[in-house]
């Protein structure tokens, strides 16, 4: 989704996509399966690529990873990000929705497509890559069904909520939540097409950026 915010976005803005374990160049390390694990891993990661105003984005389960990060960041005492965007995502004290991680791939895949639409044809007519998307959907909801909120302050940091207005797992007062999390400015802008809205409407969705950033000049 990252590869071509760097070709479309300012010359000011360095993108810095991360890579997880289990997908894309590292698909044949093991996915992690925690929340806590993910967020330690990310820190002593980017520790030393952490130097000047950063912004951090996270869409869907990434936004949950966003936000524990950054207060990781708080706990270690590091430099925090001068704005955070979350995207596609409730926010974290909203309750959470059914645990799905478990079910059989049938059931699963199903449940996969009812919330977030039909998937490439292309995914669904090749029994290995179809495997290998199912792996890697199942981490990222195992992720979120094991992830426990717990109450801590609001950041200092401005945050942007972005959502598609025709997700059927999001509601505008789900992205509303995210407004307790922060001590300065809140923006919701929501966008007209479903979960995958970045991907879609990815000129949109970098303009926003750009104006919640500050950066905008036209």
């Amino acid at each position: 989704m990252f590869n071509s915010w760097a070709r479309e976005l300012p010359d000011a803005i360095e993108v810095c996509a991360v890579h997880l374990p289990g997908r894309e160049s590292r698909i044949r390390e093991p996915s992690l399966k925690a929340m806590s694990d993910l967020v330690e891993k990310l820190v002593d990661g980017l520790d030393s690529a952490i130097g000047g105003p950063y912004a951090i984005f996270g869409h869907s389960v990434g936004a949950l990873m966003a936000f524990e990060f950054t207060r990781e960041l708080r706990r270690r005492e590091k430099p925090l990000p001068v704005h955070l965007f979350v995207s596609g995502r409730r926010a974290p004290q909203c309750p959470p929705g059914p645990a799905t991680h478990q079910l059989n791939d049938q059931d699963f895949l199903a449940d996969v497509t009812s919330r977030y639409g039909e998937m490439p044809g292309s995914v669904l007519a090749d029994p290995e890559i179809l495997a290998v998307f199912l792996d890697i959907v199942r981490s990222d909801v195992r992720v979120m069904d094991t992830y426990k909120y717990k109450e801590e302050p609001a950041f200092p940091v401005p945050i942007s909520a972005y959502g598609g207005s025709l997700d059927q797992m999001l509601t505008r007062p789900m992205l509303e939540a995210w407004q307790t999390h922060t001590n300065l400015t809140f923006r919701l802008r929501m966008f007209d097409d479903g979960h995958f809205f970045p991907d879609l409407l990815r000129a949109q969705l970098l303009r926003a950026v750009i104006d919640d950033l500050g950066l905008l000049t036209s």
